[in-house]
């Protein structure tokens, strides 16, 4: 699946499902998944974790000739509760996550990987991602 924010409802309801199932663990498999929507990601960030709302997640940097047009707000990607549409996040408020990465895993699921390290235990399992930034 790719993160294109017009399937956040239905990564919700899986979430929610998993969650109704009081799961422990979890293995997010990101192979070959090579990227799509910045809001999606963090909002699945925000549905592994839960417990860091509102904090930092990971921020845009632009080109200097773009940064001055935009508003702080395009710039940073907070944790969330909400979904884009507005309704309730479900969250995991797990600690540790296992990402199962290839080569082709790149952009928005290097963002999932590389900005939930700050603040749980991601454990990859595979080969290095594409390094695409």
């Amino acid at each position: 699946m790719d993160f294109f924010s017009n399937y956040e409802s239905e990564l919700n309801q899986a979430i929610t499902n998993l969650k109704n199932q009081n799961i422990t663990h979890f293995v997010l498999d990101l192979r070959y998944n090579s990227g799509g929507s910045i809001a999606t990601a963090t909002r699945l960030a925000s549905m592994i974790t839960g417990q860091f709302n509102g904090q930092l997640f990971s921020k845009n940097i632009w080109s200097p000739k773009v940064e001055p047009q935009l508003d702080s707000e395009d710039k940073n990607n907070n944790f969330t509760n909400t979904l884009g549409n507005g309704s309730g996040l479900t969250s995991l408020n797990l600690n540790k996550v296992y990402v199962l990465t290839t080569r082709s895993s790149a952009s928005a699921s290097e963002l999932v990987l590389n900005g939930l390290k700050p603040y749980i235990n991601v454990v990859q399992i595979g080969s290095k991602t594409a390094g695409k930034t």
